[in-house]
């Protein structure tokens, strides 16, 4: 059985992060001086923070628990395999 190839993805560092981070707020507030409004920039890095940790936790959730019925059927595929080998 071919067993299907491993693609890893690549790691961003926390500089990377940081720059991305930046030029966000640095966008907002950009956007925000176009139509004529100031924000502060702590505003602006909390609400990024916010969105951002609300987006990783419904994604946290969507990938370890099994919405789908196919997700539902691989797990119970896994489950028995994991019988099968424990009994063994």
């Amino acid at each position: 059985m071919n067993e299907p190839e491993k693609t890893t993805k690549p790691e961003i560092d926390e500089r990377t992060k940081a720059i991305i981070s930046a030029a966000a707020v640095l966008i907002v507030n950009i956007v925000a001086f176009v139509f004529g409004q100031t924000i502060d920039a702590g505003v602006v890095s909390d609400g990024l923070l916010a969105i951002v940790l609300l987006v990783s936790t419904f994604w946290g959730i969507w990938k370890n628990h099994n919405f789908t019925p196919e997700a539902a059927e691989a797990q119970q595929v896994l489950d028995e395999l994991k019988a099968e080998k424990k009994s063994a």
